[in-house]
């Protein structure tokens, strides 16, 4: 308690109070533009393919190769490269800080537990090294995860606060990630569903019958619509931006990435499935061929441990089926003859192979979804590390079964609900993420770790808002005697 004391008087006699998130931005910016190994930008996995080149590409959002777009008639071939890269880090280091001012500004945290809370909040950037340094790497990542620290401050100040502005920003952050980055869809439904609280714990705490247009569930609904409409506008803005510059449709991807893993648990007398003559001879050669390169189920064990190994068979499928279409296509003389053409012919048919994989194989989709779940949820918390698997596996479960039984716990005592609603807001994020991506994606360790930072704090604040109110009981009781 002394020590407490002592610091909080030094945080007191500061000048102002602003100067700490100042030095923290400072020391954020720099540590991310000097720590994270090149100093400059790096070339991502994807980088060359989708956004260098200028250029229609299907399940490519428009935001981040228009970001680049933009960057390059700004600074010209020579500089654009390093002013996104510097651009990324900036907003990255912003959105820190604000997400540990948010804190700080709700819980009133002392010197040393914000320093815990911006060290929690760089977790993900120390994690995902040496493979993907984000700010530098020239990848949507770079945008996304600085828009979600923004979001899910957003979500914190609109839970706990109660005020719809938030909510309002956080459905202006979530589109601008959907046009940056598809797999952020599930952060509308996070603000659904984070929206729909607030109006229903408003609604018992006043216990007073409302006028329809007050009420809470036709603010409810009124929100939906909001969501939904937004939604179609984004999906409306890809459309307008692949027409006007490269009179293209803009094209789902969920079909590909869908039948990769269709094509993984599905079986040779699946050929009989298919009425359509040519899908039926694209399925039986693209069968043959992941055969030959033993990229089915039987190949692998059905254990969470081999997600990686089952993510490359996932990525071979996908370039065994569009090779064969083309492949086949080109046989029967109906190959469209421009890259545009072949794409919408290779969704088409990914698409009507995906329905009818999908009825088939539906049982051992979602089986296969249960094993791989395990590794997006170490992702939100851990670090990945093959040989202590297990170990991380229980750890992980350890701190999802704290975080509900604390937050449980903590959530009637009024120094510790706004602790348990930041927790539970963490969990839900990390749990609708690991399904959207499991369901249809393949959760790569980046795709997962957007909450891993986030999740470290709410134990902190858990444990914080415990011992308060301990201590709040132990003061009770002694001077009851």
């Amino acid at each position: 308690m002394k020590g407490r004391k002592t610091i909080d008087r030094i945080y007191r006699l500061l000048p102002d109070r602003d100067l700490i998130f100042w030095i923290i931005w400072l020391l954020s910016f720099l540590g991310i533009l000097l720590l994270e190994g090149e100093p400059g930008y790096v070339i991502g996995g994807d980088t060359e393919a989708y956004y260098l080149n200028f250029h229609h590409h299907i399940g490519v959002a428009p935001g981040y190769p228009l970001f680049l777009h933009i960057l390059h008639g700004i600074f010209g071939e020579r500089l654009y490269l390093s002013a996104a890269a510097l651009l990324q880090i900036l907003i990255l280091s912003a959105a820190i800080v604000y997400l540990v001012h948010t804190i700080w500004d709700i819980f009133h945290l002392c010197i040393w537990e914000i320093i815990v809370i911006w060290l929690a909040s760089l977790l993900p950037f120390i994690i995902l090294l040496p493979e993907d340094p984000i700010g530098h790497t020239l990848m949507t990542e770079s945008l996304s995860y600085p828009i979600f620290y923004f979001f899910m401050a957003f979500m914190l100040r609109g839970v706990t606060g109660g005020q719809n502005r938030y909510f309002v920003y956080g459905l202006l952050a979530a589109a601008i990630m959907e046009w940056v980055r598809p797999q952020m869809l599930f952060t509308f439904a996070v603000l659904g569903i984070a929206f729909f609280y607030v109006q229903l714990k408003n609604r018992i705490q006043r216990k007073k019958r409302e006028k329809l247009k007050d009420s809470w569930y036709f603010r409810t609904i009124a929100a939906f619509f909001c969501i939904v409409l937004t939604m179609q506008a984004v999906s409306g803005l890809t459309r307008i931006y692949e027409k006007v510059f490269f009179d293209a449709p803009a094209l789902d991807y969920s079909d590909q990435t869908l039948v990769q893993r269709l094509l993984y648990v599905a079986q040779e007398e699946d050929a009989v499935l298919f009425e359509d003559e040519l899908c039926r001879e694209i399925f039986e050669g693209t069968w043959e061929i992941i055969q030959k390169n033993r990229t089915s189920q039987e190949f692998y064990k059905k254990s969470w441990t081999e997600w990686s190994e089952i993510f490359k068979a996932f990525g071979a499928n996908s370039r065994i089926l569009g090779d064969v279409i083309r492949e086949k296509l080109e046989e029967k003389e109906t190959l469209a003859e421009d890259a545009v053409g072949q794409e919408i012919q290779v969704s088409q048919i990914s698409h009507e192979m995906t329905v009818v994989l999908l009825k088939a194989h539906w049982k051992e989709h979602l089986v296969l979804t249960l094993q791989l779940l395990p590794k997006s949820f170490i992702s939100t918390v851990f670090f990945h590390k093959e040989k202590i698997y297990a170990l991380i596996l229980a750890a992980t479960g350890a701190v999802y079964f704290f975080g509900l039984v604390a937050g449980i716990y903590v959530f009637g005592k009024c120094n510790g609900k706004a602790a348990a609603e930041w927790m539970m807001l963490v969990m839900g994020t990390s749990v609708l993420n690991a399904l959207a991506c499991d369901l249809v994606l393949a959760g790569l360790q980046r795709y997962m770790a957007y909450t891993l930072g986030m999740t470290w704090t709410g134990v902190f604040l858990l444990a914080r808002g415990l011992y308060i109110s301990e201590r709040t009981v132990l003061g009770k009781e002694t001077r009851h005697k």
